[in-house]
């Protein structure tokens, strides 16, 4: 399927036709009268069409409220009205918040609100969330070129009023519309310096919550206008803020106009794309929130409860508005060859229309670096085969895997004394030969090769054992080995592009991110670093080495099975022989020395035991051809 590039823009009618804005009739005449402006007159006027950011300048308080420059709220009072440079509003409407995450509990005078959720629903004026973090703010009704939002805040008296905020816009499940942001400056807030309260809207001493604190009110206002991205904004029906430092009282709207539209009639989904996560604990994650992320709303086949990067993945295709049924069957620490041997009557199901492959994380590795990669390039193929052949239009996915810090930076390692980019190009090399080698393998989804690129760029920290560096974090959890909330959230993040075509940047700050605790800036980095790795994902050139063909065994004795096969065409160099106890494998490599000839003779059999041999030929550079025919053999008992 086509990736897919989108371009940001400001919400109106280019973007959706039942929001306008409330400028677009004005730009034209602004421009064709600039001759006859200075150009700082112009520029004033321009601002003022773009942006309708404004600041509250006094509010209308009812309830307990003592008249003053400014008022003080003593206990239980409502906002009433608002003033802006715009006017004076009186039918402002409260939003109702869910999902509120703070550190602190809510503040207030009065009567102590339930939750701090509830100090943020509806238009009470006398508590306050404390330092939040996200949350989202749902109305009762649509939006059109005639709403306005307001946030009423408190801050110190010692402090200036107004805190950056990003607001984005959601719709009814809180999921992200489209990728529709807004940052909001310290500076668009009412005007209260540090120790001056004369212009603020009230003060308030809170009674409860964090202690006996005295602060004061402001607000902004803003219009849906004022959104920048690309997506259908009439499916909004509300705002999610994102801050770290707000501390909201009221979220509410007002209509200039007087009179709000209906909300928006949610959409139909188009019949849900089924998608199958294969793997281990580079899958299901390893540490917490990730192991456990979105469990609810996916399906383990293995009853395990995890949630992991494809709870992740399954979040990233809600917010793009997409009906994706994720399933995820992982068991740590086990192969492909594991999951054939055991789990093919999961995998092999005619309803998966997308399945992701993820193999340990050193078996796709050369043999000279503790790798299997012929066992790998054998377990993918026959799963691919099983998949296609319950299902002939399944797309089947490569999940690539990370280099690991801890086989790389401690000494006495696979890759010790080596950059890190060392093992990435090798599990590089690894997945796209698989790819080269079975063409019905339709991609490999590049994780690994974008976490070298958000180590090369400068995202990322390059060497946790050495500490993380100022602005940045680290792609590995503790153990220096999984993924981080980083890590799983750019998994997932790859993953959503080779799945869906889609641009992961159209993301915006989702509720995945948000939830894993991920900054704004940081969510928004990894969505960049996704787009380039699956943008720049290099074209696959199939290896000229082929693999030996018409392996035969015979059981000679007890204690001997002589193997014998055809050579492929081309420079061969040798032979490598593997066995193992199952079918499909492992296989663990018997001939100490390469083989120059096209026999074998195995004298490490048991009496009674039934083995299975593959071969593969080397080439003068030391590269591997895949693995030729399985022959299983037994040798007779006594």
């Amino acid at each position: 399927m086509p990736f897919l590039r989108w371009s940001s823009q400001r919400l109106g009618r280019e973007s959706v036709t039942s929001v306008s804005h409330p400028q677009d009739a004005r730009r034209k005449p602004a421009r064709k009268l600039s001759k006859a402006m200075t150009p700082a007159l112009l520029e004033e006027l321009e601002s003022r069409l773009v942006m309708s950011v404004l600041p509250v300048t006094a509010a209308v308080y009812s309830g307990a409220v003592t008249a003053g420059t400014p008022q003080v709220i003593t206990g239980d009072a409502t906002l009433a009205a608002l003033t802006t440079s715009q006017g004076t509003f009186a039918n402002l409407k409260g939003a109702t918040a869910n999902g509120v995450v703070t550190s602190n509990s809510a503040n207030s005078v009065g009567t102590a609100p339930a939750s701090v959720n509830a100090a943020a629903t509806g238009l009470t004026a006398n508590d306050a969330v404390n330092n939040l973090q996200s949350g989202n703010f749902q109305f009762a009704n649509g939006f059109d070129a005639n709403t306005r939002f307001f946030i009423l805040e408190t801050t110190p008296q010692s402090s200036t009023l107004g805190d950056a905020t990003t607001v984005t816009l959601i719709d009814a499940s809180n999921n992200a519309v489209g990728t529709f942001t807004l940052t909001l400056a310290a500076s668009s807030w009412t005007s209260s310096p540090a120790n001056t309260t004369t212009t603020a809207l009230s003060t308030i001493t809170y009674t409860s919550g964090q202690g006996t604190l005295t602060q004061k009110q402001g607000a902004v206002t803003f219009a849906l206008a004022d959104l920048i991205g690309a997506g259908n904004a009439g499916l909004a029906t509300g705002i999610r803020l994102s801050s770290g430092t707000l501390d909201p009282v009221v979220v509410g709207e007002f209509s200039t106009s007087g009179t709000f539209p209906p909300l928006p009639t949610p959409p139909t989904l188009p019949a849900a794309v089924n998608v199958l996560f294969v793997g281990n604990s580079y899958t299901h994650g390893n540490i917490a929130p990730v192991i456990t992320y979105n469990s609810a709303a996916i399906t383990d086949a293995n009853g395990s409860g995890y949630g992991g990067v494809p709870g992740i993945f399954k979040q990233l295709t809600v917010d793009a508005g997409l009906n994706y049924n994720v399933t995820i069957e992982a068991v740590s620490s086990q192969t492909l060859a594991w999951h054939l041997a055991n789990k093919s009557s999961t995998v092999f199901q005619s309803k998966w229309n997308a399945v992701f492959l993820q193999d340990q994380s050193t078996t796709p590795l050369p043999t000279s670096r503790g790798g299997n990669l012929a066992g790998f390039q054998n377990a993918a193929t026959s799963l691919e085969q099983g998949i296609h052949s319950a299902n002939t239009s399944a797309n089947v996915f490569l999940y690539e895997t990370f280099a690991r810090a801890d086989l790389t930076y401690p000494a006495g390692q696979a890759y010790s004394g080596q950059p890190i980019e060392t093992m990435g190009n090798d599990l590089h090399n690894g997945y796209y030969g698989e790819q080269s080698l079975d063409p019905k393998i339709r991609a490999v989804s590049p994780a690994g090769d974008a976490w070298l690129r958000a180590i090369q760029e400068g995202v990322a920290d390059r060497n946790p054992y050495d500490g993380i560096d100022a602005g940045k974090f680290s792609l590995w959890g503790g153990d220096n080995f999984h993924g981080s909330i980083y890590g799983s959230f750019l998994n997932a993040l790859v993953h959503f592009g080779t799945a869906t075509g889609k641009d992961p940047r159209t993301l915006g700050y989702e509720k995945a991110a948000i939830d894993l605790g991920i900054s704004s800036a940081f969510a928004i980095s990894l969505e960049q670093i996704a787009f380039e790795t699956l943008t720049n994902a290099p074209v696959v050139v199939p290896p000229t080495l082929a693999a030996p063909t018409s392996l035969v065994a015979t059981a000679k004795s007890t204690t001997q099975i002589d193997l014998t096969w055809t050579a492929p065409a081309g420079a061969v160099t040798g032979y490598n022989v593997y066995r193992g106890s199952q079918f499909g494998g492992p296989y663990v490599k018997i001939n100490s020395a390469l083989d120059t000839s096209t026999t074998y003779t195995d004298s490490s059999v048991q009496a009674g035991q039934t083995y299975y041999y593959v071969t593969t030929a080397i080439d003068s550079s030391g590269a591997e051809s895949s693995y030729s025919n399985q022959i299983q053999a037994l040798v007779p008992s006594p």
